[in-house]
């Protein structure tokens, strides 16, 4: 389905509408204890980056049918948030680095450095950083495209197209 963020009294809250455009109705609000500045969702996840200020931000994962928070794990700096299958990737600018959590357990399961470690190093003001297939993670930098291998973590293309301002996979990379 669709997501997108409201505020109804100063309360922020997290929607997930059906991909029905017909249907015309939201299907689910997630209450976040504090500002979630990035969601994303999977056929059986939902996570969330919330922000705590000067202090590190969490990912969650939630259970899509009851709001129910399944695991949490403290990131540092998270920009941004993308999905796959079997990993959460976490943009983290200031430190140039990209973090590959496990989506069922939330460990961390790789981090590696794309970028010079401040913050631009993940492409400045980039709504969205990160794009994941099936065979690659994309990381939109300061200096252009990184490919991660989405099972290692580890770079294996280097694309210099200069400042990246967003990126977009589709099904084949």
């Amino acid at each position: 389905g669709t997501t997108f963020e409201c505020t109804r009294d100063d309360i922020a809250w997290r929607a997930e509408a059906t991909s029905n455009p017909g249907a015309e109705r939201v299907e689910r609000f997630f209450p976040t204890s504090v500002d979630a500045d990035a969601l994303a969702v999977t056929s059986d996840a939902v996570f969330v980056d919330e922000d705590h200020g000067d202090k590190p931000s969490i990912v969650k994962r939630l259970d899509p049918r009851t709001g129910k928070r399944i695991w949490a794990r403290r990131v540092g700096d998270a920009d941004r948030v993308a999905a796959g299958t079997e990993r959460v990737w976490v943009a983290n600018g200031a430190k140039g680095q990209a973090m590959g959590l496990d989506a069922r357990t939330g460990r961390i399961a790789s981090t590696t450095t794309v970028g010079p470690g401040s913050f631009d190093a993940i492409a400045p003001l980039t709504p969205q950083p990160l794009a994941i297939t099936a065979d690659a993670v994309w990381v939109a930098t300061s200096g252009g495209l990184v490919r991660l291998d989405p099972a290692t973590g580890q770079e294996t293309t280097r694309v210099p197209v200069g400042a990246a301002e967003t990126v977009v996979a589709g099904p084949k990379g």
